[in-house]
């Protein structure tokens, strides 16, 4: 558990490493095209009407900006994964401790 912080950070980084994030829903691969679909067209808008000497900047500059995006719902995803977890661990306290 090297960089984690404790067994919950552990647990949620080994699902994310073997996939089990990954649902494969309808809704999940619609999103994913849509997502492809609007990145080729900013491509596309970039390469035909930026000024060639600004193109590569602002390339780098969305691609920064999605890396961003996407480090940001990661950390939201982890905090979901926490939460929900603690949650559990509370309810199952909460019944136990009544018996």
């Amino acid at each position: 558990m090297n960089n984690n912080k404790d067994i919950i950070d552990f647990i949620f980084i080994q699902k994310e490493i073997e996939g089990l994030f990954n649902f494969n829903t309808k809704e999940e691969k619609k999103l994913n095209n849509e997502m492809d679909i609007i990145n080729t067209q900013i491509i596309n808008l970039i390469d035909k009407k930026v000024n060639p000497k600004c193109r590569k900047k602002l390339k780098k500059l969305i691609s920064t900006y999605s890396t961003s995006i996407g480090n940001y719902f990661q950390s939201q995803n982890e905090i979901f994964y926490r939460t929900g977890f603690l949650d559990g661990a509370n309810i199952i306290l909460s019944i136990l401790s009544k018996e």
